[in-house]
């Protein structure tokens, strides 16, 4: 059996590589889709692409006729149709067993201008049914208030290896799928992270998780985040935000055991390195890289 499955009970941490991208030039007005240029389907339109990634396409087209052939092609494969669009929302949500696609396919005038976001959650293959039940009444529990379509896992490699964590898309009458890690007792932790490193920052012999989250318009925002465990359940060890005050954003790898912090710049999700802040420390509770003379604004402190 598949390493997901579908549920219609009334119930409501990504791969650390997810800053992956796609060759696709993003330059030329009309480039035309084709399917090999993603691991996810694709329609075959002629576009302009706004931004692309390993599991992500912004564009605009006017190619409404291959569109629509498009969803009519995915209808008829192994893609189920979770929600569909309708007057009042323009996201709909698409699922095949293992992996989901949510579109949002918005007129944006009224000469035939669509743009079309298709945002891709690739879950894991190799596990049973039994295993994906045996997480169901923890889900279902944790998300009672909301109608839950179908729950699949995701992969974060070394964090299950290391740390004993799960990982888990949960489709529900929501935009978007939530994502959501357990850990080995079975508690659910919510980390909201675009990377994350194991590794031991406290020194204390034993693995932590590490992540960071970017966002923002405007005024940008980065949280350095650490979980480790106590004896019952996965915590929160300390959480610092940042306020990027230059044009360089920082990011994180894991560099010989330690959770190195670098400067550099992201287009269509892949990142230029362009220096070095050091390696990460918990100075007084506080996360932050060895060198302190930094563009950054140090906003909270837990």
């Amino acid at each position: 059996m598949s390493g997901c499955r579908s549920v219609t009970h009334k119930k409501e941490v990504q791969n650390h590589d997810v800053l992956e991208t796609s060759d696709i030039s993003t330059d030329n007005f009309e480039h035309t889709l084709k399917s090999d240029d993603f691991d996810f389907p694709v329609p075959e339109i002629s576009c302009k692409i706004i931004s692309s990634t390993k599991y992500k396409i912004s564009l605009i087209t006017t190619d409404s006729e291959n569109l629509e052939k498009y969803y009519k092609k995915l209808k008829e494969s192994n893609w189920q149709v979770l929600r569909p669009a309708t007057s009042g929302s323009p996201v709909s949500i698409y699922f095949n067993g293992f992996d989901g696609l949510v579109i949002t396919d918005s007129k944006i005038d009224d000469v035939g201008n669509r743009e079309v976001v298709i945002d891709y959650y690739n879950g894991k293959r190799d596990n049973s049914f039994e295993y994906i039940k045996k997480y169901e009444d923890i889900i279902r529990d944790f998300f009672s208030d909301d109608v839950i379509y179908a729950i699949s896992e995701y992969d974060i490699s070394e964090a299950t290896t290391k740390l004993g964590l799960r990982g888990f898309y949960v489709y529900t009458d929501k935009i978007e799928p939530a994502k959501l890690i357990i850990d080995k007792y079975n508690n659910i932790i919510l980390v909201n992270y675009d990377q994350f490193v194991i590794s031991d920052i406290d020194s204390d012999g034993e693995d932590e998780l590490i992540t960071r989250l970017g966002y923002g318009f405007g005024r940008y925002i980065i949280t350095l985040s650490a979980f480790k465990y106590n004896p019952k359940e996965m915590v929160m060890l300390c959480k610092t935000q940042y306020e990027q005050m230059g044009s360089l954003d920082m990011f994180i790898r894991e560099n010989n055991g330690n959770v190195e912090v670098i400067a550099g710049k992201q287009k269509n999700g892949e990142i230029d390195v362009l220096g070095s802040y050091g390696n990460l420390e918990i100075n007084n509770g506080v996360l932050r890289p060895k060198k302190k003379d930094i563009p950054f604004k140090i906003l909270e402190e837990n």
